[in-house]
């Protein structure tokens, strides 16, 4: 089985521009693309296919399907992927299979480029933490000129109506801190996580970076955002999230005329916190919700950011996106819940900033997130103890 790339076109769709491929595999073909506003048409690149082959390389390698290209590839691009980024993730990640990539037709020469510098901006902490830290460089060609927001999966694992509201949704934060720091904002809608049909948190860095290649004409230098530190770098760790071997992803991804470059490898997910709270347009447009556009306080994400700027002191710096009179009013149940997660990488460095910052835990609050624990690994055993009428009341108290 093979699945074909076809030769990208732009296309006009009323005020918009598309790169779109036609993509053939033995159950029929699909027609991919990225779609940008109108100003942005010249930046996207039809002369080769390397967007569109970091989109599908996710699902080829998932299949077992050998990928060949109708179109030139980046030479670059070409050799790492074929050399480096296939192999070693056929070899160590169960859900990817070894595969072939051919091209008739290989670039070397860079194409025209507008220069810019971009980065992905979501709202969050990774994301801010490389806008205050890339806005001003003594490296001036990488210093911040764009900022994105890209509908590649973050909205929604298989894309669909539902996920593009969303989407659509949530680029007001990105819009405005773009404004707020004279950038230009750059949106790109996409159809491709409905031809994936794979999770997000397994194949975000080689999505998001397909469609920064789409725009290779624009960007000589494009960040990307880590979740994870250098040290935690595994190829083992595939299977569980992207984020583990995004510094190779970066490395392999890049081309001639796009060098992707992940931001924030050496710093903890509380040490970016630490940064991002000396930056006060994050207290207006901090947005870390994975369950609503805006923070909906509720969510693991919502939790968990709260305990962390509570650990460093700085909570009250958000309180125009975060209620923090609830935070404080239920800060056993939070607690709670802290220590009952606290094997979690991000808690345990929570735990620890709070005992270093002198912030008290109850004694009530400490048995009831080791009971909550217990929980998780015995439920069984958890549902017959919370049958008991002490515990229940003990236990109501807190969470």
């Amino acid at each position: 089985m093979i699945l074909r790339v076809g030769k990208p076109e732009k296309r006009k769709n009323d005020c918009k521009a598309r790169l779109c491929s036609r993509i053939s595999v033995d159950t029929g073909t699909y027609d991919m693309w990225y779609e940008v506003e109108e100003c942005y048409e010249e930046y996207l690149c039809f002369e080769r296919a390397d967007a569109f082959v970091a989109a599908v390389l996710p699902y080829a390698m998932r299949e077992g399907i050998d990928i060949h290209v109708d179109a030139p590839l980046s030479e670059q691009l070409y050799y790492m992927l074929t050399t480096t980024y296939i192999p070693a993730l056929g070899k160590n990640a169960k859900s990817f299979h070894n595969i072939r990539l051919e091209c008739d037709v290989l670039e070397s020469i860079e194409l025209p480029s507008a220069g810019a510098a971009g980065t992905g901006f979501s709202g969050g902490v990774d994301s801010f933490f490389t806008l205050c830290t890339h806005l001003q460089t003594k490296a001036n060609r990488h210093s911040l000129t764009h900022l994105t927001f890209f509908n590649v999966g973050a909205s929604g694992d298989e894309g669909g109506e539902k996920a593009r509201k969303l989407f659509l949704e949530r680029q007001g934060p990105a819009k405005a801190a773009a404004n707020a720091n004279g950038l230009e904002f750059v949106s790109v809608d996409s159809n491709i996580s409905e031809f994936l049909r794979h999770k997000h948190i397994l194949t975000h860095t080689m999505r998001s970076m397909s469609a920064a290649l789409a725009l290779q004409k624009l960007f000589s230098v494009y960040y990307y955002s880590s979740s994870n530190i250098i040290s935690e770098f595994s190829l083992a760790k595939a299977d569980e999230a992207a984020g583990y071997y995004d510094i190779m992803s970066a490395y392999c991804l890049s081309n001639e005329n796009t060098r992707f470059i992940i931001s924030g490898p050496n710093e903890s997910r509380l040490e970016k916190c630490a940064a991002v709270a000396e930056y006060p347009p994050s207290y207006q447009h901090l947005n870390v919700c994975q369950a609503e556009a805006s923070n909906c306080g509720k969510c693991e994400k919502c939790e968990r950011t709260m305990l962390e700027f509570f650990a460093l002191g700085k909570l009250e710096r958000y309180r125009a996106v975060f209620d923090a009179d609830e935070f404080i009013a239920s800060k056993d149940r939070h607690l709670t819940n802290l220590l009952a997660n606290s094997g979690n990488r991000y808690n345990a460095e929570v735990l620890e900033k709070m005992k270093e910052n002198g912030v008290r835990i109850t004694a009530k609050v400490r048995i009831l997130g080791k009971l909550k624990r217990f929980g998780y690994h015995f439920p069984g055993a958890y549902k017959r103890l919370a049958s008991i009428k002490l515990f229940r009341r003990l236990y109501k108290k807190a969470v």
